[in-house]
């Protein structure tokens, strides 16, 4: 998305909310913010993309929509039908993946036929656990839910920034990574024996 179809984009969103959204509002340095932030956030994303969402968001909303949430849109459309699987229907997948096709003799068959956020979920608690274990034991059950729900709300969570933040965010990491530490922290190669 360019600047152009940020601006394009601000006056769609006047044109539908009115007085509950006004762009332009006649002040120059408000005006230049407001485009300078949104097309921020949703530069990295096709203008289409931003559209779509956006008009699916207005629909819905009285308020019109932040940048945030125009892009936790795009991503649940991004996401289609495998983004909408619970943690429930994925446990469902991984016990019928392993009793379809048998995790002692095909292990890898097995994880091919699982969906990838449902492996995922299954290798944080151990495939062979639950496949030795059986689908029933409900404490396994309960950590896998509990392990895949952690994942989506992670995973969801990095979708919403835009790319830019992202690569932001990455290269802060890295520098932090190698700054000296404070005294008293416990480093990350260090064992604790």
């Amino acid at each position: 998305m360019n600047e152009e179809q940020t601006v394009l984009l601000l006056i769609t969103l006047n044109s539908y909310y009115g007085k509950k959204f006004e762009y332009p509002t006649g002040r120059d340095k408000l005006d230049t913010a407001k485009e300078k932030t949104w097309y921020k956030f949703l530069k990295d994303y096709p203008f289409q993309a931003v559209e779509t969402a956006t008009e699916r968001l207005m629909v819905k909303k009285e308020w019109c929509p932040t940048p945030g949430e125009i892009i936790q849109e795009i991503e649940k459309i991004k996401e289609g039908k495998e983004g909408t699987l619970t943690a429930e229907e994925a446990w469902y997948k991984v016990k019928e993946a392993i009793s379809d096709i048998g995790y002692t003799y095909h292990p890898q068959k097995v994880k091919e036929a699982i969906p990838e956020k449902a492996l995922r979920a299954a290798q944080v608690i151990g495939l062979g656990l639950i496949a030795r274990e059986g689908g029933e034991n409900s404490y396994i059950m309960n950590s896998y839910i509990k392990a895949y729900n952690n994942l989506e709300e992670k995973r969801k969570e990095q979708q919403r920034l835009p790319q830019s933040l992202k690569e932001d965010t990455e290269k802060l990491t890295k520098k932090f990574k190698g700054t000296p530490q404070i005294e008293g922290e416990v480093r990350e190669n260090e064992s604790n024996d």
